[in-house]
């Protein structure tokens, strides 16, 4: 069963990839990371899963905790940037 596409004002994950910037690694963390769970996923169907929005859990939720690792990492060097501009 096809799922609704979501016209709302929610992020698709296509969109919070993007946010994150051309030149990022989450589809190779998050293959690794469903690798390390026994899974075995191929790159195109991550990348189907992020263009299209919907797949299923394991891969969403693999790739949103990939994204929010890659935030962090992102928040953390500009915070040192800022500190360092500081000084």
């Amino acid at each position: 069963m096809k799922q609704p596409r979501n016209n709302g004002k929610a992020s698709t994950l296509h969109e919070l990839v993007r946010q994150l910037g051309a030149r990022t690694t989450i589809v190779q963390n998050t293959l690794e990371k469903l690798t390390q769970q026994g899974h075995s996923f191929t790159r195109s169907t991550l990348h189907s899963v992020i263009r299209r929005g919907y797949g299923t859990p394991v891969i969403i939720n693999a790739l949103l905790e990939t994204i929010e690792q890659e935030k962090a990492a992102q928040r953390i060097i500009q915070q040192r940037i800022a500190q360092l501009t500081e000084q």
